[in-house]
């Protein structure tokens, strides 16, 4: 059975965290860590490690609107991958979540990227886990991003609202994303 602990600086797992988080998503997809440190004060962000008994198996970073939640990151120790854990985390998020519409991102196929086999994966573990296309694309960070969703459709405008509660109205201006339809 898996449960949770708050992310912070001081827990013991906190470097093996901070390495996955490294591995599973290029730099350029990366919040610093401090940002999410930060952001993670407040009550609708939860920063989460997921543990099997003792042994870490990943961790999330989702943030709680007010009928959306939006999964920000999701990892998992390559050593447990292809057990079940990342589909176990996503019903644990959509059970603590049950009046609430989810919403994600993940990189765009690109034929020409090195890493495309892993982004059509990546999109087909979410899609074999009950989200849908969502109908857009954007650009984070000079990213291309997929949306999808679960539990009912998420607009443009629902979905840029979640960013500049993450951010603030200032910051926004700089790390709005850039809607594709």
């Amino acid at each position: 059975m898996l449960h949770t602990k708050p992310i912070t600086k001081k827990m013991k797992d906190f470097n093996m965290i901070e390495q996955l988080y490294d591995e599973a998503f290029p730099k350029q997809e990366q919040v610093p860590m401090g940002i999410l440190l930060s952001r993670a004060k407040s009550k609708n962000i939860h920063f989460e490690a997921y543990y099997d008994g003792d042994i870490f198996i990943g961790f999330t970073y989702v943030m709680i609107g007010k009928d959306i939640t939006y999964l920000f990151y999701l990892a998992t120790s390559a050593e447990v991958r292809g057990k079940g854990y990342g589909e176990q985390i996503l019903n644990l998020i959509k059970n603590n979540n049950l009046k609430q519409r989810l919403v994600l991102t993940c990189m765009a196929e690109d034929e020409e990227a090195d890493d495309n086999d892993l982004r059509l994966r990546r999109q087909n573990f979410y899609l074999r886990n009950g989200y849908t296309h969502a109908g857009f694309s954007c650009n984070m960070n000079g990213n291309h991003m997929v949306a999808f969703t679960q539990n009912g459709k998420v607009s443009t405008e629902e979905f840029l609202a979640v960013f500049k509660k993450f951010w603030g109205a200032i910051m926004f201006i700089f790390f709005k994303p850039k809607i594709n339809k």
